[in-house]
């Protein structure tokens, strides 16, 4: 046996079955295998959730008028904000915020007979004063505009005046579809297994992606997308902890990295194209989800998490499993691990009958269920609510600051390719730190600390003079949002290593599904803009961080090494019940 082969170790019947062990001298911790699997999860993986940054584009609107009226505006080739003035009183509230393009809305018209009025007086004659209006009774007409995107979902629906309200609503339903998802997720993964989970609920997505594209009014749009977001939000826990669990704590920053890159980066840059090249919202929609049809052949593609399987009990099979990437990532000189493999499988088939037994006995249960996520120890409930609240400020933040988009001036493609743009430095930093720091916690709190610095700097364009409008502010929104996506992908590596893996999953959909609530209210955040200071919303973002930054000096850290299988280690079978596993 050469130098470079694995060696069996020599072992009693008290020797553990260690997967990060098997992972490094017989699988290879980063080969072929896991590569596979991260970059087929990541381009299956599209991101929904920046979708509204265009379908909720909403242009400066007027009342649609009578032919007669029309025909007049557009001889006279009339702007778009005398027009808006002289039909009715001019709403300032709706579209919010000081940017100077969206002041001119039109949601009633003045009370006159416009079939017969004389236009030339009421167009240039002064504007008009008059006590009696009445709603658009014939839809609304919007400006044409690169600020805009114009096939928005907004447009197509008319949520606009009266009904402004239903937007953020529907954002906040898609947010609590993702909550749902994290909690079906979690508990799903957890009891049926990451692929199996993984395949049904990319089922799910890809079908009610296709309903989105065909619904036929914004009720059923916006309950099909929170069906979307309900798979989509699965697909990403799931998909994350699977990525955790296929290596060692060395490359786990790596593969979450990999998996980051295609939703903080390529997705959002394609959705930008996308919205450039198709100016309408369903086929956009259909574009940017087209990839989740690959979904459908996770279960055949797909491999079961070894760890998941150990902490089951099916220990031949988590072997089975590891043999197989040992194949796949050893083409050549491959004798000795195989060997290896199958001597460990010999010794599994003794593990499983040992666990079923001291399962019996002690009455130690792996499946997962109410008691294993909902009520372990006491350190636990506490780690769970800390570390809730923290992800809470994080992902509040992060949905926030890219929706807020919409709230700056210029190309509404521009901007959202500058967000994504983002996703390419973020991800690499969080890489990177990882890479060097052994430590989650503290480079956590350097980064969200650096991200509130940014967004209380965005205060500045209240008394800078720039010659761009809104320059100040979408440079220290687009710099916060740098490193609040690094703090997201750090979130990702940092929760799961606090949780065994018996629990991971589920542990791992409780604590992001309760911090949904505050993506939930991230429309709401940014909506201040109609009635407060442009800008607002962001000083509220920088004080969340804060808070965040305060609640993270109370969590414990991690290092992803020497962590447990199991919540509770039943001492009859100390011989494999534990790992150091992700």
């Amino acid at each position: 046996m050469t130098a470079n082969e694995p060696n069996l170790p020599e072992s009693d019947g008290r020797q553990q079955f260690n997967v990060d062990q098997v992972l490094e001298e017989v699988v290879s911790p980063l080969g072929l295998w896991q590569w596979f699997i991260v970059l087929y999860l990541m381009l299956t993986t599209p991101t929904p959730p920046t979708f509204p940054v265009f379908a909720n584009s909403s242009p400066p609107h007027r009342c649609a008028m009578e032919p007669r009226v029309e025909k007049f505006i557009q001889e006279n080739s009339l702007p778009f904000s005398l027009v808006v003035s002289h039909l009715g009183p001019v709403n300032n509230g709706e579209a919010g915020g000081a940017k100077t393009s969206r002041l001119s809305n039109g949601c009633e018209r003045f009370c006159l007979d416009w079939e017969n009025v004389n236009l030339t007086e009421i167009f240039f004659g002064g504007e008009m004063q008059w006590n009696y209006t009445e709603h658009c009774p014939s839809g609304y007409v919007y400006e044409e505009s690169t600020l805009y995107y114009p096939g928005s979902v907004v447009k197509e629906f008319e949520t606009v005046c009266e009904r402004s309200w239903l937007v953020p609503i529907g954002t906040s339903v898609y947010m609590f579809g993702m909550l749902v998802g994290f909690f079906v997720g979690g508990w799903f993964g957890d009891y049926f297994g990451r692929r199996k989970t993984l395949w049904l609920f990319s089922c799910l997505e890809f079908g009610a992606s296709i309903g989105v594209s065909l619904s036929p009014n914004f009720p059923a749009y916006v309950v099909l997308r929170a069906l979307v977001a309900v798979g989509n939000t699965v697909k990403m826990c799931v998909g994350n902890v699977l990525a955790m669990e296929i290596t060692t704590a060395r490359y786990r920053s790596l593969l979450g990295a990999i998996l980051a890159l295609g939703l903080d980066f390529i997705f959002r840059a394609l959705m930008a194209l996308y919205a450039y090249l198709l100016p309408n919202w369903r086929w956009l929609n259909l574009m940017l989800m087209a990839t989740s049809i690959f979904g459908l052949f996770y279960i055949f593609l797909l491999p079961e998490s070894p760890r998941w399987l150990i902490a089951q009990g099916e220990y031949q099979m988590a072997v089975r499993q590891l043999h197989a990437a040992c194949v796949f990532n050893h083409r050549g000189n491959r004798a000795a691990r195989v060997l290896y493999l199958e001597q460990l499988s010999a010794k599994a088939k003794i593990w499983e009958k040992e666990f079923q037994k001291a399962k019996e006995l002690s009455k130690f249960g792996v499946q997962p269920n109410k008691r294993n996520i909902f009520r372990p120890h006491k350190a636990m409930i506490v780690t769970t609510i800390l570390v809730t609240l923290v992800v809470f400020g994080i992902t509040m933040c992060f949905f926030g600051i890219m929706l807020y988009t919409n709230s700056l001036v210029g190309s509404i493609y521009l901007l959202g390719f500058i967000s994504s743009l983002t996703g390419i430095p973020s991800t690499l930093c969080a890489l990177v730190v990882y890479r060097i720091f052994p430590w989650r916690k503290r480079p956590l709190m350097v980064v969200l600390s650096i991200s509130a610095v940014f967004l209380a700097l965005s205060a500045l364009d209240k008394v800078s003079i720039t010659p761009i409008e809104d320059l100040v502010l979408t440079i220290c929104a687009n710099f916060a949002l740098i490193f609040v996506t690094v703090g997201i992908c750090m979130i990702y590596v940092y929760v799961p290593e606090l949780y065994p893996s018996s629990i991971r999953t589920g542990a791992f959909g409780v604590v992001f599904g309760l911090a949904r609530f505050g993506s939930m209210l991230c429309p709401y955040v940014n909506d201040l803009e109609r009635y407060t200071t442009h800008g607002t919303p962001l000083l509220l973002y920088a004080g969340a961080l804060a808070v965040a930054v305060f609640i993270v000096t109370f969590l414990p850290d991690t290092d992803g090494l020497n962590l447990a299988d199991f919540l509770i280690v039943p001492r009859e079978v100390t011989v494999h019940s534990t790992s150091t596993s992700v």
